[in-house]
């Protein structure tokens, strides 16, 4: 039988069934956890914050291990989930929605008390996420449905906590910015100016402050964006000739050099490449 590869997340119900012992182990599993109280209690607490989560409470921990979980009710069942974003980003997660990694790395630690109906959004997506988890081969589907789950993650927390952008430097809350715009534009628009008059700043200083955030100047990431869309294209047996229109190179040369300069080979090549190894 051949062998599923394995996911870059997990998630699980912990009920009464030892919940300590396996919460602990989630939460020095990866570097971000999303829990979510289906009943009961649970304080959690790290070197600066302490928290209670009650039913329906949404907790998010980006980069921090609590140094205490204690469940204060015999009752209590929640979900978690966990994520590693470099390890997600590097299979191709990510790679759609680099604005959601900025994100993720930014939250730090926080409680959000949801009302019912988004509660119970969240608790559908998570039953069917563990459903994928434990019964679906890594897949297309999967990644689908994480990042869809994801971005309604975002968009709950934005609702409930709008001031989170204000929380992060200037510089943070530029790049994060630049990212989203990078996400809806990327596909006309390949010049740095663009995006610098779109956010209202200068071309050098876009580029100075996205490269001290990401490690990227504004154009590495523009152009690596646009290399990310060619391969999925390639690999989907797109013409080439839709590719270039689509991703708007002014022709299919511009478009061949471009991405033989940024991957050493020629789209042709590639496809074929690609197709040999599925």
């Amino acid at each position: 039988m051949e062998k599923a590869l394995p996911r870059p997340y997990s998630v699980v119900h912990i009920d009464l069934k030892d919940p300590i012992r396996k919460l602990k182990s989630i939460l020095e599993e990866n570097r971000f956890i999303l829990l979510l109280v289906d009943n009961g209690c649970l304080d959690i607490e790290n070197d600066r914050d302490r928290v209670t989560l009650n039913s329906r409470d949404l907790c998010l921990l980006a980069g921090i291990l609590p140094k205490k979980v204690q469940i204060s009710k015999h009752t209590t069942a929640l979900w978690a989930l966990s994520l590693n974003p470099d390890h997600v980003y590097g299979k191709g997660l990510f790679r759609n929605t680099p604005a959601l990694l900025c994100f993720l790395e930014n939250l730090g630690f926080s409680k959000i008390s949801l009302n019912a109906m988004d509660a119970t959004l969240l608790l559908q997506r998570l039953r069917f996420l563990e459903a994928l988890h434990h019964n679906s081969r890594y897949s297309n589907q999967w990644h689908r449905e994480i990042r869809s789950f994801l971005q309604e993650l975002w968009e709950i927390h934005m609702k409930y906590v709008p001031e989170t952008l204000y929380e992060w430097q200037h510089t943070q809350v530029l790049a994060f910015k630049f990212l989203q715009v990078l996400e809806t534009h990327f596909r006309r628009y390949h010049a740095v100016h663009f995006y610098a008059d779109a956010l209202s700043v200068s071309p050098d200083y876009l580029t100075k402050v996205v490269r001290d955030i990401t490690g990227k100047t504004a154009k590495q990431c523009i152009e690596e964006r646009l290399v990310v869309a060619s391969l999925k294209m390639l690999r989907k047996k797109s013409s080439i000739t839709r590719i270039w229109n689509v991703l708007g190179f002014k022709t299919s040369s511009h478009f061949s050099f471009f991405f033989k300069k940024h991957t050493s080979l020629t789209p042709s090549d590639y496809q074929q490449w690609a197709l040999r190894e599925k």
